[in-house]
């Protein structure tokens, strides 16, 4: 009950992020269309399962699998993007399977320390070209037990929205 509430709340929150509320001001990726900053849609919310992790071994917290929430946007620019968040049970598993997605990736482009507003060190963070045919990137970091993933065609696009 306490992590569905903590769910809606970062959900709500996210919106408010995402839509760029409180947000005015800040530089940011321009909209090549229109030369203003994106603009973030949100087209719809599911949950999902990692089949795959979940057979490797990698469970969420509250959960006998690797359960994610998950958004798909849509920027002002026309990219499609799509978010992913799940909390491990520990820092160190969160760690775990960023490795284990990095590793399947076709092409590393950073990794490295995540660091918030201040500097501090809160996780690690890669980003990576998912398929060979190098089409989809994806940005994907821990921030202590939790897991965060953005998948896009364009990286610049994606990175925007890890900022919000």
């Amino acid at each position: 009950m306490k992590t569905e509430m903590l769910r809606k709340s970062l959900i709500f929150g996210g919106l408010l992020i995402v839509t760029g509320y409180g947000l005015q001001g800040r530089q940011s990726t321009r909209d090549k269309s229109t030369g203003r900053r994106l603009a973030f849609r949100i087209l719809a919310l599911c949950d999902t399962v990692d089949e795959e992790a979940t057979k490797a071994g990698f469970r969420t917290t509250n959960s006998s699998r690797a359960h994610f929430g998950c958004t798909s946007f849509e920027a002002s620019d026309g990219e499609k993007l799509f978010a992913s968040d799940g909390e491990f049970r520990s820092p160190e598993e969160a760690k775990r399977y960023l490795d284990w997605r990095v590793a399947r990736s076709s092409k590393i482009l950073t990794q490295g320390i995540k660091t918030d507003s201040k500097g501090r060190p809160v996780g690690y963070r890669a980003e990576v070209l998912l398929t060979s045919d190098q089409k989809d990137s994806a940005v994907m970091w821990t921030n202590g037990a939790m897991f965060y993933q953005i998948i896009a065609k364009s990286l610049p696009d994606a990175e925007e929205l890890e900022k919000r």
